[in-house]
């Protein structure tokens, strides 16, 4: 059976929204109760991600991949800095599993970018 290359958008745009819903399933209480006075590394970590993500959406719409490329490859290390701080010595563990999607997608557009 041959692959549905027609589907490529459509599936490129599923990525970009589960990125979206990603961030307001995990991080929507914490980003309600942000503290701009008292920002841990953490929440900082939490408010660029949502940033870049919401930007992955965005870049989308626009005809060059500049903006897609450079969110990608913010939310890839965003979602590295997760795993390396949520790393217990256990790689099977829901942290690893949790964060191994957005760092796959962010990788996946700064390879890919707008095709």
């Amino acid at each position: 059976m041959k692959p549905l290359k027609s589907l490529s958008i459509v599936a490129n745009w599923l990525l970009r929204i589960s990125i979206l819903v990603f961030i307001v399933v995990r991080y929507f209480n914490t980003l309600q109760q942000i503290d701009v006075k008292h920002l841990s590394l953490n929440v900082l970590a939490i408010l660029i991600f949502s940033l870049f993500g919401l930007l992955l959406f965005v870049g989308g719409f626009r005809s060059k991949a500049g903006l897609t490329v450079v969110s990608g490859l913010i939310i890839s290390i965003i979602s590295l800095f997760f795993i390396y701080t949520n790393f217990h010595g256990v790689w099977l563990d829901i942290n690893m599993a949790i964060y191994i999607f957005p760092f796959s997608v962010g990788v996946y557009f700064l390879a890919n970018g707008n095709k």
